[in-house]
C-alpha cells in the first residue's frame, strides 16, 4: 500500500444516503411496508445494534445484515447510483462499482450478493446488486496530531466519547499513525462510527471509474515511521491492530430465499 489513505464521509452525501424507493426484509422479519414521505420506520433495538456494529467496522454474522430489499417507489430507484443504501445504514454497490471494489482488499467478508425485488417481493428487479460487507477495524487513528474533530457526549457505561469527523475537514486534518498503510484496502477506524477510510490505490481506482466523487474523501496525513522509512519493519512493530471476521469469506454470503 502507498503511503497516502483517504478519510471517507459518504454518509453525509445525500446523493448517496438519501431516499431511493426501496424498503427492507431482514431476517426473522416480516417485510417492511412502504416508507409514507419516504421516513425510515423505527428499527427494533437488535436491528439498531447490527446496524451500529457494521457502522463500527465489527464483523456481522450473515443473518445480521439485510436479507432483501423491495421497491416501493420506481422512480425513486432510478435515481439510486452505483454507490447506495439498499437497507438503512447498510452501503450497497451496482455492477461497476462491485467490479471495482472486488480487486482490493475488502477483508474476509468482501461484497455479499443481495436480492432487490420489484413491489410484488417475488420477482427479483434486474441486478447484479451487492452489500458491501466491512467489518475490518483498525486502530491507528491520532486524536492528539488531527485537527476537525468533535467529541459526542460520554457513553453511560464507559465514559468514554466518541470522535466525531467534522463537516468542514480538509485535507490533512486527520492524523494516522503508519500502521494504517497495512492491512485491507477499506476499514473503519475504532471508535468512530459511519466514517470509512481507504488505500490510495482503492481511491485511484474509484477515480479512475468515475466513483470518486461519491465516497466524499479528504486525504489523511500519515505520520511517519522511522523504522519503516529504514526498512527495518517488524511482524508486529508497525502492522495495524486490525479486528476482522475470522470466517473465510464465502461464510459471508447470505442467503436471499424469503
Amino acid at each position: 500500500m502507498t503511503g497516502t489513505v483517504w478519510l471517507s464521509r459518504v454518509q453525509s452525501n445525500g446523493l448517496v444516503a438519501g431516499a431511493n424507493g426501496l424498503r427492507t426484509k431482514y431476517f426473522g422479519k416480516t417485510w417492511e411496508e412502504p416508507y409514507p414521505r419516504h421516513q425510515i420506520p423505527e428499527l427494533d433495538s437488535d436491528l439498531m445494534e447490527n446496524m451500529a456494529r457494521y457502522n463500527e467496522g465489527f464483523p456481522l454474522a450473515p443473518h445480521e445484515f439485510p436479507e432483501a430489499s423491495a421497491i416501493y417507489d420506481a422512480a425513486c430507484f432510478r435515481r439510486a447510483k452505483q454507490l447506495f443504501y439498499p437497507a438503512s445504514g447498510f452501503l450497497g454497490a451496482r455492477e461497476r462499482l462491485a467490479e471495482v471494489l472486488s480487486r482490493f482488499d475488502l477483508g474476509p467478508i468482501g461484497l455479499i450478493p443481495y436480492t432487490i425485488y420489484e413491489a410484488d417481493e417475488v420477482t427479483p428487479h434486474p441486478g447484479p446488486f451487492w452489500l458491501i460487507g466491512l467489518g475490518v477495524q483498525k486502530a491507528t487513528f491520532l486524536p492528539e496530531e488531527s485537527q476537525s474533530i468533535e467529541w459526542g457526549v460520554p457513553n453511560h457505561a464507559t465514559g468514554k466519547r466518541r470522535p466525531r469527523i467534522s463537516p468542514n475537514v480538509s485535507d490533512g486534518d486527520i492524523a494516522l499513525s503508519a500502521a494504517a498503510l497495512d492491512g485491507p484496502d477499506l476499514w473503519v477506524e475504532a471508535g468512530f462510527r459511519g466514517n470509512l477510510w481507504m488505500s490510495d490505490r482503492l481511491v485511484q481506482a474509484l477515480r479512475d471509474g468515475n466513483f470518486g466523487f461519491e465516497w466524499m474523501l479528504s486525504q489523511c496525513r500519515i505520520r511517519p515511521d522511522l523504522g519503516r522509512l529504514l526498512g527495518f519493519v517488524g511482524e508486529k512493530g508497525t502492522q495495524a491492530r486490525v479486528r476482522s471476521a475470522c470466517s473465510a469469506t464465502q461464510e459471508g454470503v447470505i442467503s436471499h430465499a424469503v
